[in-house]
């Protein structure tokens, strides 16, 4: 939408004609008003917007004067004089010379609404000056691509894998495509970006999960910030079939938003926020923790301390000492 300030009528070019008949006003030879079209938020200058006056904004009014703004936002129409007999004769409940003209702002074939002018003519030539109109400019998303290529253990790219494009934010996921991997392993994506989306920025948080007759193989770590047309690699089990482990999985789901956090010392709020951030089950995180925090003082794996967790087995060191 548009909106706008009531213009104000410029000095005349010449002195005023003798006294009219009030029951017909007669109109300037012709009228020239001026504008600015700037964005609403920014104020910046908007060129190349088409301006179309016209007598009615339901859109049976005929069509007066078109004009496309500058370099720098301005605009100018040049309404004759049966254009101000037109209007003047749509303003009767207005007072004598007052004209209403309505301007319907285009881009292309895209309308950014009307606004509406006000000014007084007189008997000869003028020019009127309207305040700055602040046009609302639609938020265009800019669109975005990304590149998987999936291979197995042994580095030869996979054909025929699933692959879903998924937007991470805290608890929330939305799947942004999906696509399947061709003769080279490669799966395109092309998506939008975020509110704040920039050139260099996507503004988004992103993992890539693969899967192949609708088991997971395996997941990408969050990604952040994700670029415009980034590549990412996926490693995947030689044998599809074979899938990823919860404990892979769940390690890759962390390794994003962890960073290079030392996940054996987090604390219980941490553990939770994590994860919240990674969108994975609390508990079964926080047996990883543990894990995590037992292995760094004993000869035994995370694997096998996360295994023995998740079958309800005790993990306290003395124990662990003990065995």
């Amino acid at each position: 939408m548009v909106g706008s300030d009531h213009g104000k009528t410029a000095e005349t070019l010449r002195a005023p004609a003798p006294m009219l008949d009030s029951s017909t006003p007669e109109a300037a030879p012709s009228t020239i008003l001026a504008g600015r079209l700037v964005h609403a938020s920014t104020k910046a200058p908007l060129p190349g917007l088409t301006i179309v006056a016209s007598e009615r904004t339901d859109g049976d009014g005929q069509v007066l004067r078109r004009a496309v703004s500058t370099a720098d936002g301005r605009f100018e129409l040049r309404l004759s004089d049966s254009d101000l007999r037109r209007l003047m004769a749509d303003s009767q409940t207005q007072p004598l010379f007052d004209t209403t003209v309505y301007l319907a702002i285009w881009n292309g074939e895209e309308s950014l609404g009307t606004l509406t002018a006000r000014f007084a003519t007189g008997p000869v030539p003028s020019r009127v000056e309207l305040d700055d109109q602040l046009v609302t400019v639609p938020v265009v998303k800019r669109n975005y691509t990304l590149r998987a290529l999936v291979v197995s253990t042994s580095a030869v790219p996979l054909a025929g894998i699933d692959v879903t494009l998924e937007s991470v934010a805290l608890g929330q996921r939305t799947v942004l495509g999906t696509s399947t991997t061709d003769d080279d392993g490669l799966a395109s994506f092309s998506y939008a970006g975020g509110p704040k989306a920039s050139e260099t920025d996507t503004d988004l948080r992103v993992q890539l999960v693969a899967s192949y007759a609708g088991l997971e193989l395996t997941r990408s770590p969050v990604l952040f910030p994700v670029r415009h047309d980034q590549r990412v690699r996926l490693v995947s089990p030689e044998d599809p079939a074979q899938g990823s482990t919860e404990l892979e999985r769940l390690q890759a789901a962390i390794s994003g938003p962890l960073g290079s956090a030392d996940l054996g010392a987090l604390t219980v709020d941490e553990v939770q926020l994590l994860a919240q951030e990674a969108d994975v089950y609390p508990p079964h995180l926080a047996i990883l923790v543990r894990a995590t925090a037992l292995a760094s003082g004993t000869q035994v794996e995370v694997d096998e301390l996360y295994a023995m967790g998740r079958a309800g087995l005790s993990m306290t060191a003395a124990e662990l000492l003990a065995v």
